[in-house]
């Protein structure tokens, strides 16, 4: 407010000394939008400056992208209004919020930009994206061989992972656990394996953050573990066999945040894969 009241008087001030210095004639309703102008310009342009001020963002890129969006957006709401008051004319809007916009975007990701370079070196991370990693741990078991891959990559992985878990304990096929699920096409497979050998069934469950040290322990404890992650839109399930965690810097205000950072998998489909998928939908543990 106080920021929309000084960009009204500044606005006001500025077209009544051009009136005087040109020796056009005074127009109040003129002088009213100059006011309108200056404030939504002041207001919307105070507010984006204490957003920026107060979010720390590390690396070039990132503060560029981040500062530039609402510098931009702040510039190109002040800039639609502006052509709206001026003009009388909604129709404005749009060419003058593209012109606030790009330079708002321009000026504020130059200087997000070099803030954001400067953040990163000041903690050790990558000054242009921002990324650093530390307090990285491996937990990791012996991959298993001859287990069969499925022959149709669309369907029955579940029972293809659920096999190779089984490897060495129950020693059951694709087969019998195809049957357990009713010989659907997909399924869960830890339900699937519970109706087999609920003994041996764990838990199955949506997995963040400092929960995968745990699910590593498990890991190198000869526990099995089985995720499960989006392959074309749909549920695929693999074994892991390595889980690497890291602490990873905040991009966005600083600050370590716990993470899985790499696996190695199994996957039905392909065989062993040493550079696995990061995000899993859930995890099932069995034995």
């Amino acid at each position: 407010m106080d920021a929309a009241c000084w960009g009204a008087v500044i606005n006001g001030g500025v077209y009544a000394a051009s009136t005087a210095l040109t020796g056009q004639r005074w127009d109040w309703g003129q002088f009213g939008k100059s006011l309108g102008v200056g404030a939504i310009s002041g207001g919307v342009g105070a507010g984006a400056g204490m957003l920026t001020q107060g979010l720390k963002v590390y690396g070039a890129i990132p503060g560029a992208l981040i500062k530039g969006t609402i510098q931009g957006t702040a510039g190109g709401i002040a800039g639609g209004f502006s052509n709206v008051i001026m003009e009388n004319d909604w129709d404005a809007f749009g060419s003058g919020f593209a012109q606030g916009f790009g330079t708002g975007f321009v000026l504020g990701g130059i200087s997000g930009g070099i803030e954001g370079f400067k953040n990163a070196q000041s903690v050790g991370a990558n000054p242009w994206s921002g990324k650093l990693y530390s307090k990285q741990i491996t937990y990791s078991t012996t991959p298993k061989s001859g287990i069969p891959l499925q022959p149709d990559p669309n369907k029955h992985c579940y029972a293809y992972a659920d096999a190779y878990a089984d490897a060495g304990h129950g020693n059951r096929s694709p087969a019998d656990f195809i049957k357990a699920a009713g010989y659907a096409d997909g399924a869960d497979a830890g339900q699937v394996f519970e109706k087999i050998d609920p003994a041996n069934f764990n838990w199955s469950q949506r997995i963040s953050g400092a929960q995968w040290d745990n699910v590593g322990g498990s890991l190198q404890m000869g526990k099995e573990i089985l995720g499960t992650t989006s392959h074309g839109g749909v549920n695929h399930w693999v074994n892991l066999t390595r889980i690497t965690t890291a602490d990873k810097w905040r991009i966005i205000g600083g600050g370590w945040k716990r993470m899985l950072y790499s696996t190695s998998i199994w996957d039905p489909s392909s065989g062993h894969v040493v550079n696995g998928p990061s995000n899993f939908l859930s995890i099932v543990s069995l034995f």
